[in-house]
Order: structure tokens, then sequence, then C-alpha cells
């Protein structure tokens, strides 16, 4: 097996594998092949490739799990930026341009929005109309409408950031979305999203599928299946193209930031119109997990912990354990129920048995006020696999 340099990275909950084709030859991997076949031993959720034209441009080729190249992806150009950033300094400076599937893509470094981490902004440019949409697709763009093939309940927005996306707002309670307990329930958005990638005579080249709802002011929650992979923790162009969605629809203005959460985290985009179209902005991280050296490709694992997480003492210190839905603590999992006091009053009372777990169930949970995690109390949540599981992650919604 020929031995090769690469990186895990992640950007908004997104995992990557990372290679710099500019000092990696990988003329000897079938990419494609290996993206389809050995992803899923590192836990990823695509492969990178960090390129570099004749005239001196940075580019970005992306493959999904199942082999197919994407011609963009929000959250995996950021990554590539940082790498390009900080290998080749004297080519970027603090603006420079990334190119993914024949396009352009502006580059800027931005202040973290989250703890420390680098953070990148990409200017992505967003057309209503494209080859990948259906050929009855109005000139002006199709926003807010119902497509009565795949459902005639929601209203769809057809959006290209560089690969083709529908998107529908819908409740903050909608079922589309969520369970009878409140918690997120993506099994009806994966059955319109294959639904949907079957229907090739109105969706060419198969096609994202987002659905989104407003949490508050300026903040929304979205949800994705991705074509090639099922349903993701996170899509940066999917979130890209909810918050523009909001601003066509009326939900939120364009020129005005929007806070975009989904399940591996979140964004922030600001939607403009300009001369040349309409134009959003994705600010997000970029976190480096591992720079692996000299490695075969079969071996390698993905670390538990990224390089941001500060070192801890061992934890629980002791055998308690509590759930946060049991009495006498009686959290809701929503978005519109504060579970602050409930959760710190559970951490509060395994500490004082002398430690344990509080386990926090798949469900999103809105905190107003700061939990502190006390010493010998672990904080337990859920978490799925990356794209494929359909069991529900914890949120913490603030």
């Amino acid at each position: 097996m020929k031995i090769y340099d690469y990186i895990l990275c992640s950007g908004s909950g997104n995992r990557f594998l990372l290679f710099d084709t500019l000092r990696s030859d990988l003329s000897g991997l079938n990419i494609a092949a290996f993206a389809a076949e050995e992803l899923h031993r590192f836990g990823v959720d695509g492969l990178l490739l960090l390129t570099r034209d004749g005239r001196g441009r940075f580019g970005m080729r992306m493959f999904n799990t199942d082999g197919s190249e994407a011609e963009m992806c929000g959250n995996g150009i950021r990554c590539v930026a940082r790498l390009a950033r900080e290998r080749y300094p004297e080519a970027t400076g603090e603006r420079f341009a990334v190119t993914s599937g024949g396009r352009e893509y502006r580059i800027t470094c931005e202040e973290p929005i989250f703890g420390a981490l680098p953070t990148f902004g990409a200017e992505i440019p967003l057309s209503l109309h494209g080859d990948d949409f259906p050929p009855s697709l109005p000139a002006e763009g199709f926003v807010g409408q119902p497509v009565p093939e795949l459902d005639e309940g929601l209203a769809f927005t057809f959006l290209q950031p560089g690969n083709p996306h529908i998107v529908a707002l819908v409740a903050p309670d909608s079922a589309w979305l969520f369970g009878s307990d409140g918690r997120l329930d993506t099994r009806r958005l994966a059955e319109l999203g294959e639904r949907a990638n079957r229907m090739r005579g109105v969706f060419p080249r198969g096609i994202n599928v987002s659905l989104f709802c407003r949490l508050d002011e300026g903040r929304i929650f979205a949800a994705t299946y991705e074509r090639g992979v099922g349903i993701t923790s996170s899509c940066g162009t999917a979130m890209t193209s909810c918050a523009t969605a909001a601003a066509l629809l009326g939900l939120a203005g364009f020129d005005t930031t929007v806070e975009v959460w989904n399940r591996g985290g979140r964004v922030r985009c600001l939607p403009r119109r300009t001369q040349q179209g309409i134009v959003t902005r994705l600010t997000g991280d970029a976190s480096r997990i591992r720079v692996v050296q000299n490695e075969t490709l079969s071996s390698p694992q993905l670390p538990e912990s990224l390089e941001y997480a500060p070192k801890r003492e061992t934890k629980p210190s002791g055998d308690h354990f509590v759930s946060i839905l049991d009495d006498p603590y009686s959290a809701v999992a929503s978005i519109s129920a504060d579970c602050s006091a409930a959760i710190q009053q559970a951490i509060d009372d395994v500490y004082a048995l002398g430690g344990g777990v509080v386990y926090v169930p798949a469900g999103i949970y809105t905190l107003s006020q700061p939990i502190t995690v006390r010493p010998g109390v672990e904080l337990r949540g859920s978490s799925d696999a990356p794209h494929h599981s359909q069991v529900s992650s914890t949120v913490f919604y603030t």
C-alpha cells in the first residue's frame, strides 16, 4: 500500500480527509474508488483535494462517500482555504480565491465565531435557475412554490450555490422535522430526499433537499438530505441556500446576517443583492483534527477530540446516572422551553452525590443561562454517525 500525507479536518461539523496535491503525488490513487470504498473507515463525510492550476489559482475538489464528485462544498472550501493560507501565505493573504466546479469563490479571513477556531468567509454566488433544475423552471426563478410531483404541501425555492438545492420553510413544530416529543426527526426528510433523487425527469442530475424553520429573530435551523450521501449533519451550501431563501421569502432581510444552525454546528450567512446577482457570504470555522504524515491509507483512525479541545480530568468520578428528562428535572426537548435550571440542578445533584453522569437524550434543548459542569460530573449527550444514521443528536440552542 502506498504511503501518503493527509489531514483530518472539520468545518461546522462536516469531517473530511484532505490531501494537498501540491505536496502529495496522488497519481497512483483512484480518488473516486477510494472515496466510495474506504472513506467509511475514517468516519468522515467526504474527501477534499487542494489543487493549484497553471495560473497559480488554488482550487478544491470534493468527493462524496459514494464516489461522486460534488461541484461545491461550503464547509469543505473553508478547510481547503485554511490549508492554502497556512502553507502558502505568500500566495494568499487576507483575501484570496479558491476555484471549485469551474467557479471562483472569494475567500476572506474572518474573526472567530466559535471559540478561537480559525474562521473563513466564502462569497458564494447563487443562481435561481440552471441546467440541474426542471426544464419548466421560469426564467425569473422558482421561489416559494410547490412541486406537486414531489409534495403538494411544501413550498420550495430552487437555488444553485455551485450545486443544486431545493429548500422549503416549515413551522418550528412541524412534523417534517420534529417528532411528537419535540425531538429532531429526519425520517420524513430522508424519504423526501430519496423520492426527489429518483425523479430524474424533474431533477436530471439529482438534488440536495433541505427543510428549515425560524428559531427567532435572525436565526434559523436547517436539516439536509445531500445527494450522493443521505441525511447529513451539516452542509455549508445547504445552510447558504436556506439563509438566502429566508431573505427571498421575507423571513430575513438582504444585507442582514442570518445565523444558521444544524446538527453539526452553526455558521453565519449574509445574503446580498449585487449587480452580478445574489451573493451570500458563508462564514464558519475550519478546524484541524490531525495532520498525518507517512502513513498508509488503511490504518489511521479518527481521534476522539479536536485540537482545540482542552485537556480534561477523567470523568465521571462516580457511578451515579440521571437523565434530565426524568423526575425531578423533567426537562423538555424544545426550542421554546428553557432547560437551563433543570440541567444545572441535575449536575449539582450528581456532584453532591460524589460524581457521575448527567445524560441529555437526543433533541434540541434551549439554554438561556450558562451551565457549569462540576468536577467529577460528565454531561453526556447523544450523537449519530455522520450522514448515515437516522438517530438524532443532542443540540443545545442558546
